[in-house]
């Protein structure tokens, strides 16, 4: 059972509760809401439940956020960041060491990028300092009109 809902957090779902180092397991969880035995349109409960390490468990955390707001009311989506975080710093004060895969140790040994400073550039020599480094940007103009992503 804890490899499945590992597999949760580590391909599914529950993926924006993923912890380099650490194996999280959990499970989302999104229900509409009834009143008087019929469902109401727009009111959800969001929900996550996660635990960690999974192989050796040591915390288990359950988020429930009643009635979200906002641009999504999924339980992977709004409640899952929020038990990372809580998973994360308790982790952290339980002095439990991380145990990272040989695919974590390659992200964290990427070298970082350094963003080229470009406010108050003309657009022209923003783009090209930006081009350099092989950065995607986006240009918004004006109220309205959708940005240009490149």
């Amino acid at each position: 059972m804890r490899d499945i809902l590992e597999s949760v957090v580590a391909y599914g779902t529950g993926h924006s509760a993923y912890l380099p180092g650490y194996k999280v397991g959990g499970k989302t969880g999104t229900a509409q809401k009834a009143e008087n035995g019929i469902y109401v349109s727009g009111k959800y409960i969001a929900s996550f439940l996660g635990f960690a390490p999974a192989n050796d468990p040591r915390i288990i955390v359950l988020v429930i956020i009643d009635e979200p707001g906002g641009i999504s009311h999924f339980g992977g989506v709004i409640a899952s960041p929020v038990v990372k975080s809580i998973v994360s710093d308790t982790l952290r004060y339980l002095d439990v060491k991380p145990q990272y895969t040989q695919e974590e140790m390659a992200q964290l040994q990427k070298p970082l990028v350094k963003v080229p400073e470009v406010r108050n550039l003309p657009l022209s020599e923003a783009v090209k300092e930006l081009s350099k480094f092989k950065l995607k940007y986006s240009i918004e103009v004006g109220e309205g009109e959708a940005p240009k992503t490149h």
